[in-house]
C-alpha cells in the first residue's frame, strides 16, 4: 500500500558546487555534490521528511550560476510566499570568499583566473553573490520556520538576522577546509 502522505508544507532549496571545472591546483570540494543528493533523498522519503517533489529544487554545478542562484532564490521566495505555514530550508555547499573587505559566495561561474592573477584580491561583481545580496534574499523568503545551512568559508560573515528571517528562523554558519 503506497503511502501518500506528504509535508505539504515543506520546501527546500539546495545548492552544491565541487568546482571540478576549476583547470588549477585549487581542490575540488567533492562532498558537495553528495551533500545535496542526499538532503534532497532525504527531504522526498515519504518515512522521514516526505516533502512534495515540485517543493524541493537542486542547483548542482552548471545551474549554479550567479544568475542561477539568485533567479532560484526569487521564485523560491514566491513560492514560499503562496504558503502561510511554510518551512523553508536553505542550504548552500561551495567556496566562500573574502577580499579582505567584501564577503561572497563563489557560484560556479566564478572568474577564477582572475581572482588567482590579482593575487585574491580582484573579482567579477557580477559573478559572485556578494553576502548583502544573500542576505537581502533569504530576507525576502518568508516562511513561518526557516532554517538557513552555510557550508562555505566566511558563512559567519553573511549578515543574516533574526529580524530578516523571522523569529522562528535558525542559521547554521559552517565552513569548508581546503
Amino acid at each position: 500500500m503506497e503511502n501518500t502522505t506528504s509535508f505539504e508544507h515543506g520546501y527546500a532549496l539546495l545548492i552544491g558546487i565541487q568546482y571540478k571545472h576549476w583547470d588549477t591546483t585549487v581542490r575540488p570540494l567533492d562532498g558537495t555534490k553528495g551533500d545535496v543528493e542526499d538532503l534532497k533523498t532525504h527531504f522526498l522519503d515519504e518515512k522521514k521528511a516526505a516533502y512534495k517533489k515540485e517543493n524541493v529544487v537542486v542547483l548542482n554545478e552548471k545551474e549554479a550560476t550567479t544568475q542561477g542562484i539568485l533567479n532560484a532564490l526569487d521564485q523560491f521566495a514566491e513560492k514560499v510566499k503562496q504558503d502561510s505555514e511554510a518551512t523553508a530550508i536553505i542550504f548552500f555547499a561551495g567556496h566562500g570568499e573574502t577580499n579582505g573587505k567584501d564577503y561572497f559566495l563563489v557560484p560556479y561561474d566564478f572568474d577564477l583566473k582572475k581572482w588567482q592573477t590579482s593575487k585574491g584580491t580582484t573579482y567579477n561583481a557580477d559573478k559572485v553573490i556578494l553576502a548583502k545580496v544573500f542576505a537581502e534574499k533569504l530576507g525576502a523568503i518568508q516562511a513561518k520556520k526557516s532554517f538557513i545551512i552555510l557550508d562555505c568559508c566566511h558563512s559567519q560573515n553573511i549578515p543574516i538576522e533574526r529580524s530578516l528571517l523571522g523569529s522562528s528562523a535558525s542559521f547554521l554558519a559552517g565552513f569548508v577546509t581546503q
